[in-house]
């Protein structure tokens, strides 16, 4: 996949997060989005995501060499941050399907391999507020 920003901006209200924007990520890149609080990292990462739009330029998705709409991009693009809550009064059986019922886990893998991968297999009927802070 590739996702390319051409002359992008975010902006809320009159305050542009950041603009002028010209970017192409390939998959498999790694990178590093650095700078002080406030500067846009986080919402450039939404835009990037799919979860924000732009308020100016363009924002392209490709697989393949061929253009995706926008519901393409949604079940080949993850977000996740330290500030999006869970439902603590989900378990984590609830918790892992819905997460799977808006997007499907890897093939291969199961709820049951994941309780295991996350060393939590006697903790699937535990709610979420009840598992310690890390």
């Amino acid at each position: 996949m590739t996702i390319s920003l051409n002359d992008a901006g975010k902006r809320f209200r009159l305050d542009w997060i950041f603009r002028g924007l010209d970017v192409e990520l390939q998959a498999g890149e790694r990178i590093a989005v650095l700078g002080p609080n406030g500067s846009g990292k986080s919402t450039l990462l939404k835009v990037l995501s799919g979860h924000l739009s732009l308020s100016r330029g363009k924002i392209k998705f490709q697989r393949n060499n061929a253009l995706l709409d926008a519901d393409q991009v949604y079940p080949l693009i993850s977000y996740a941050a330290p500030y999006i809550e869970l439902i603590e009064e989900f378990t984590l059986e609830e918790a892992i399907r819905f997460h799977t019922s808006l997007k499907p886990l890897l093939p291969g893998m199961t709820a049951a391999v994941l309780y295991n991968l996350l060393d939590l297999p006697g903790a699937r009927h535990k709610e979420i507020r009840f598992f310690p802070l890390v």
